[in-house]
């Protein structure tokens, strides 16, 4: 083909998705092994699996595969081939995922503009009314979905201990956030002890209830929302 069209067409080679392969399942599915055979064959363009598409192949692996194809002078390609064991079928949510990951926003909003795009154009190609009737669905599905998953939602936990370093080492050893620590006086008592800010996914409040009373019984934890968090906020990546 090469020899007969010559410099008139691009070839694509590559792999998108494993057809239930065990040994080819997650990053086995394509290596740079793989990737510099297609290239020495002649292929103009590398195809790779778009990141969450496929059961553990990520953002950094994409990224570092796609380095590698342009290190050899080549052109990359993501795609989706079929929706497997971990993939979602509806195209929109994925991608939604993936940049929720890297922004720490809600995916429940951006699921829903992207569905939207995509009913604009169904809109402008097969009429409005329809269209209209299911961004209207949309929108009541995706709200309704938002008000029981509250993974994104934020507290901050003010805990007055007396064991600070056994309920520190405790958090930090489980949890990934960042934490404050000053030491108090007892309104009161006059006593002294140390209070600890940090700030929690709503999610992860029993387990570090349970962990806080595990290290102190008698520590008292004060629990509100965070409207909102500047900064660097561990949130843990959604598989």
């Amino acid at each position: 083909m090469r020899e007969a069209l010559g410099d008139d067409m691009l070839i694509f080679a590559g792999k998108m998705h494993a057809a239930g392969s065990r040994a080819e399942a997650g990053e086995k599915i394509v290596s740079k092994e793989d990737i510099r055979a297609f290239a020495e064959a002649g292929a103009d363009v590398i195809l790779l699996p778009a990141p969450g598409t496929v059961p553990g192949v990520s953002f950094e692996f994409v990224h570092g595969m796609v380095s590698y194809i342009h290190e050899l002078g080549k052109l990359s390609l993501t795609a989706i081939g079929t929706s497997q064991e971990g993939a979602s079928p509806a195209g929109t949510d994925f991608i939604s995922l993936m940049v929720s990951n890297k922004t720490g926003q809600s995916i429940w909003g951006l699921i829903f503009a992207a569905n939207c795009v995509v009913l604009v154009v169904f809109g402008a190609m097969f009429g409005w009314e329809a269209a209209a009737y299911s961004i209207i669905f949309q929108f009541i599905s995706t709200k309704a979905i938002e008000m029981f998953y509250h993974r994104y939602d934020r507290v901050t936990l003010q805990i007055v201990t007396k064991r600070p370093e056994q309920i520190l080492d405790a958090y930090n050893e489980v949890h990934k956030h960042g934490s404050s620590v000053m030491e108090v006086m007892g309104g009161r008592s006059r006593r002294r002890y140390w209070l600890i800010n940090t700030v929690v996914s709503s999610y992860e409040i029993d387990d570090v209830m349970q962990l806080i009373r595990e290290k102190d019984g008698g520590a008292v934890v004060n629990v509100f929302r965070t409207e909102n968090f500047f900064g660097n906020f561990y949130r843990a990546p959604i598989d």
